[in-house]
């Protein structure tokens, strides 16, 4: 019984010491992957309905590259970031967008990336600079 509390004891110092925790996630992340996967699944659905609400509510739908600063504006830096730390990314085109997240490999535009739902997204602001 006490290697249990022992145990128990061990994983809430890992998950809430922050140093702790940096040492200890290389030696076990493997085994915290599919928990991740699972939290980036949740999240780019969660930020790809809270693009959907903001539009309706008039707010202007960032473009990829202005992504990361609209998130972090509305939730803070930290919720701007998958669970691996990397930046969570928008891709768009002429009718939907997806949110995404670089995935285990941490590495944007590969094979292993996590993606919202596709979304409609919202007619293209006209630039007033730009004619026809």
């Amino acid at each position: 019984m006490r290697l249990v509390w022992i145990l128990v004891l061990l994983i809430a110092a890992v998950v809430f010491v922050r140093p702790l925790r940096e040492r200890a996630v290389p030696h076990v992340e493997f085994a915290l992957n599919p928990l991740y996967e699972w939290q980036a699944k949740n999240r780019v659905n969660a930020i790809s309905r809270e693009l959907v609400r903001a539009r309706a509510e008039g707010t202007r739908f960032p473009r990829p590259r202005e992504f990361q600063a609209f998130l972090t504006e509305r939730e803070g830096a930290e919720a701007s970031l998958d669970p691996w730390g990397e930046p969570y990314f928008l891709f768009r085109d002429r009718r939907s967008f997806r949110v995404s997240s670089a995935g285990p490999d941490r590495l944007a535009h590969s094979e292993d990336d996590i993606h919202s739902t596709p979304a409609v997204a919202p007619e293209p602001e006209k630039d007033p600079r730009r004619r026809r």
